[in-house]
C-alpha cells in the first residue's frame, strides 16, 4: 500500500480526520513536500519556518515515510529538551497511531549520552567500599537510594531519579567510557547502556540533542552509538554554530583536576581509589600533582601581562610555566607501576581507567598551554563561586566551525535537513507569494555549500494579533546611568499596559542587574512579582512561576531570548531593551571577528549584524505562539530607527503595526532625551 504525503497532511489527510480542530496549512505541506524531495534526491535543505506552521510533522511525516519505505534511519536532533519531550513523547506517538491503519509502522528511539546511564559495575564496587570511597554523609544516603533504584528501573537513567544525586555522586556511578569494561563486565548482561544502544541501533527515528549527534560523528563508526545513518534533521538550526564550538572545543579547570584527583585519593578524609591498596607513592604523586595544579591555575588566575586581552584571551603560548602536566604524567606513571603490581582484577581495571582519564586531561592541557591547533582561539577564565573559591579554566574552541561540518556532516549525510523558525535574515514579509534571501549568513558560519533554502512566513495574523512600539528618546543603551532610569520608566509603562504577563530581555548581566535595581520598588509597590534571572530560581522554576501566576515580570537574559514558549494571556508584553549585537568581549568573538577583519572583510555586515538579526527574531518570537495569542513588542533601543542598519531588523519581521515613541510623547511636556548622533562602531555594542 502506497501512502503520500498529501495522504496524511493535507486538507482531507489522516491528521486531519484525527483531529477535531484541525487547521489545515498550506506551510506545513510546503515545507513537508521539500523535505521529501531533499530526502528523494539526496540534498541539503535550509528551512525556516515561522512561528506556527507545524514544522514538527512538517519534517516528521517525510522521515517516517523515509524510513517506512526505504528502510532509512533517520536522525532528528534538536537543541533543548522541551523540543525532544515534545517529539518522543506527543508528536511521534501520535503519527504512529495515526499512519497505523494505513500500515506504516516505524520505531522511535531518544538518544542520550552514556553519562545519563547508571553503570551497574561501578554502583557495585560504590557499594562494596563505600566507608572508603564517600566522605559526605548525604552521598551515602543517596548511593541507598540509588541502590535500591537500580533493582526495579528498566533503563538506568538519570532523569527516573526523583531527587537530585548531585553530580559529584552521579559521576561516581554513570557509565564513563574510561571505566567500561564492555563484554567483559560482569554485569554486561544487564548493563543499561548496551541495552540502549541495541534499541537505538534498531530505531527508525533517532531523537537526539546536537551535542550528542556531533559527538556522535567524531567517532570511528564501529563506536557511534547511533549507528549509521545517512539523513539528518536538524531542528533549532540557528544554535548550531554555538553547540559545535562548545563540542569542538576544549576546557580544563582547577575543579576538573582537583576532582579527578580527590576521587584517586583525599588526603583530607583519607578515602579514595587508592585508600584501598598499598599505594604510598601513588598518594604521594596525587598530592604533588595536586599542588602542581593548583600552582598553576594560580597563576594563570594572577597573570596580568600583554598574553591576555581584557576578554581573557590569551595572546600567546605558555603565558605561564608549565608545571601541572609533568605532574600529572608522573602520576600516569605511579598509577601504572601500581596495577603491574595489583593481584585484584577489579582494581586492575580501575587503575587502568584513572590512568585514561588522566592522560586525555595532561594531553588537553598540554594542547591549550602550547596552543597547538591554529584555528583555535584560546583564552582563560575566572569566576568567583558562592564558597568564595575560585574557579579558572583553560579553554579553546575553533574560531570557525564550518570546516569540521562540512567533513564530518554536510559532505557524510545524503541529506541534511537544517530547520528553525530564525535561520535567515530575511522576514516573512514577502512580496507576491515569493521567498526572499538572507540564507548566506547560516550557510558561511555552517559550512552548507549547496542543497535548496526555502523561507515560510508565520501563518499567524501579526497585524490583528501584535503591535511593535518603539523608543526612540530614551538614550544611548550602552550607558547605563544614562540610559536605565528612562528605560525604566518606560518599562514602568508597558508592565502597566499589559498587567504584568511580560518579559524584559536584555543582553548582558550589567543590564539585568541596573534593571532589576530600578524596578524591584516599583513592582513591589504595584504588586507585580519581579522575576529575576540568577536570583533563587532556576531557569524552569522561573518559567513555571511566570506562567501560573498573572501579575508576573520576568527579567532575563540571553537564554530567555529562544527556547522558551509561553503561550496565552500568560505573556502579552515582550520588552527588547537592547539589540542583541554579539560584542568582543568574549574571547570566541572576539577570535571570529579578528578573524573576518583579517581576511579583509567587515565583522560588523558579516558577522554581528546578521547574527543580531536571527537573535531579535527569536525574541520577538517568545510573543505569539497560537493563533489566539495577543499582545505587543517594545525596543527601547532607538537604533532601530536610527541607525542605516535598523530597517534590516524590522524588515525581517513578519507585517506588522509599528508604533513609534509612544511613551515619550505621553511623557508630559518633559524634555525628550536625545538619542547619541555618533555612528562610530562602538555604537554598534
Amino acid at each position: 500500500m502506497s501512502i503520500t504525503i498529501d495522504d496524511i497532511l493535507a486538507p482531507a489527510g489522516l491528521v486531519a480526520r484525527r483531529l477535531p480542530n484541525y487547521e489545515h496549512r498550506p506551510e506545513q505541506l510546503e515545507m513537508a513536500r521539500a523535505v521529501a524531495r531533499a530526502f528523494d534526491d539526496r540534498e541539503h535543505l535550509l528551512a525556516e519556518a515561522g512561528t506556527g506552521v507545524g514544522k514538527s510533522f512538517a519534517y516528521l511525516v517525510p522521515a517516517v515515510l523515509r524510513a517506512w519505505e526505504h528502510k532509512q534511519r533517520v536522525v532528528v536532533s534538536t537543541c533543548t529538551i522541551a523540543l525532544q519531550e515534545q517529539l518522543i513523547r506527543k508528536d511521534l506517538p501520535f503519527l504512529a497511531e495515526t499512519l497505523k491503519d494505513a500500515g506504516v509502522d516505524f520505531h522511535a528511539v531518544l538518544g542520550k549520552g552514556r553519562n545519563n546511564y547508571l553503570c551497574l559495575r561501578r554502583l557495585a564496587m560504590l557499594m562494596k567500599h563505600r566507608e572508603r570511597l564517600l566522605s559526605n554523609e548525604r552521598h551515602q544516603a543517596r548511593l541507598d537510594r540509588i541502590a535500591q533504584w537500580a533493582m526495579t528501573t528498566r533503563t538506568g537513567e538519570m532523569q527516573e531519579l526523583d531527587f537530585d544525586p548531585t553530580p559529584a555522586l552521579w559521576n561516581k556511578l554513570c557509565a564513563d567510557g574510561a571505566l567500561c569494561r564492555g563484554q567483559r563486565c560482569a554485569q554486561a548482561s544487564k548493563c543499561f547502556l548496551r541495552a540502549a544502544r541495541r534499541e537505538l541501533l534498531e530505531g527508525d527515528i533517532l531523537v537526539v540533542n546536537h551535542a550528542m549527534l556531533l559527538t556522535d560523528l567524531s567517532l570511528p563508526l564501529s563506536s557511534r552509538l547511533l549507528g549509521e545513518y545517512k539523513l539528518v534533521v536538524m531542528d533549532e538550526a540557528h544554535t548550531v554554530e554555538s553547540v559545535a564550538s562548545d563540542q569542538f572545543g576544549r576546557a580544563v579547570s582547577n575543579a576538573n583536576v582537583a576532582n579527578l584527583l580527590r576521587e584517586l585519593y583525599n588526603d583530607r578524609t583519607n578515602r579514595g581509589l587508592l585508600g584501598l591498596m598499598d599505594a604510598r607513592d601513588a598518594v604521594a604523586a596525587v598530592n604533588q600533582a595536586g599542588r602542581a595544579a593548583e600552582a598553576f591555575f594560580a597563576d594563570l588566575a594572577d597573570y596580568a601581562g600583554q598574553g591576555v586581552a581584557r576578554s581573557g584571551r590569551l595572546q600567546q603560548a605558555e603565558v605561564v610555566p608549565d608545571s601541572v602536566t609533568p605532574a600529572l604524567g608522573a602520576l600516569v606513571g605511579k598509577l601504572r607501576e601500581l596495577r603491574k603490581q595489583a593481584g585484584n582484577d577489579e582494581q586492575k581495571f580501575e587503575l587502568a581507567g584513572y590512568e585514561a582519564r588522566l592522560l586525555e586531561i595532561k594531553d588537553m592541557l598540554a594542547d591549550l598551554i602550547l596552543q597547538k591547533q591554529d584555528d583555535h582561539a584560546y583564552w582563560r577564565t575566572c569566576r568567583r563561586l558562592k564558597d568564595h573559591r575560585q574557579m579558572v579554566t583553560l579553554a579553546s574552541a575553533p574560531i570557525h566551525v564550518a570546516p569540521m561540518l562540512k567533513k564530518l556532516l554536510f559532505d557524510e549525510a545524503h541529506s541534511v535537513i537544517l530547520t528553525s523558525a530564525t535561520l535567515s535574515t530575511a522576514g516573512g514579509r514577502s512580496e507576491n507569494g515569493a521567498t526572499r534571501g538572507g540564507f548566506e549568513y547560516i550557510r558561511g558560519r555552517l559550512g552548507v555549500e549547496d542543497g535548496e533554502d526555502l523561507l515560510l512566513a508565520s501563518p499567524f495574523n501579526f497585524r490583528r494579533q501584535a503591535k511593535l512600539y518603539i523608543e526612540t528618546r530614551l538614550g544611548d543603551p550602552n550607558r547605563l546611568e544614562e540610559f536605565v532610569p528612562a528605560a525604566g520608566e518606560a518599562i514602568r509603562h508597558y508592565v502597566a499596559e499589559s498587567q504584568g504577563r511580560c518579559f524584559i530581555l536584555t543582553t548582558s548581566y550589567a543590564m539585568l542587574d541596573a534593571l532589576a535595581e530600578d524596578l524591584e520598588d516599583w513592582c513591589d509597590e504595584n504588586d507585580y512579582e519581579l522575576l529575576t534571572q540568577g536570583g533563587h530560581m532556576q531557569r524552569s522554576a522561573m518559567l513555571e512561576h511566570f506562567r501560573a501566576k498573572p501579575r508576573c515580570v520576568l527579567l532575563g537574559t540571553m537564554s530567555f531570548w529562544q527556547g522558551v514558549d509561553v503561550s496565552g494571556e500568560a505573556l502579552s508584553n515582550v520588552i527588547i531593551v537592547k539589540l542583541p549585537f554579539a560584542v568582543p568581549d568574549e574571547p570566541i568573538i572576539e577570535a571570529r571577528m579578528d578573524s573576518i577583519r583579517a581576511a579583509g572583510g567587515n565583522p560588523f555586515g558579516e558577522f554581528q549584524l546578521p547574527q543580531a538579526i536571527i537573535l531579535f527574531k527569536q525574541g520577538f518570537g517568545r510573543l505569539i505562539r497560537s493563533r489566539s495569542d495577543t499582545g505587543f513588542v517594545v525596543v527601547l533601543d532607538h537604533r532601530i530607527v536610527t541607525k542605516s542598519y535598523g530597517q534590516a531588523f524590522i524588515e525581517a519581521l513578519p507585517d506588522i503595526e509599528v508604533v513609534r515613541d509612544e511613551f515619550c510623547n505621553q511623557r508630559n511636556g518633559r524634555p525628550p532625551i536625545p538619542p547619541a548622533a555618533s555612528d562610530e562602531l562602538w555604537e554598534y555594542t
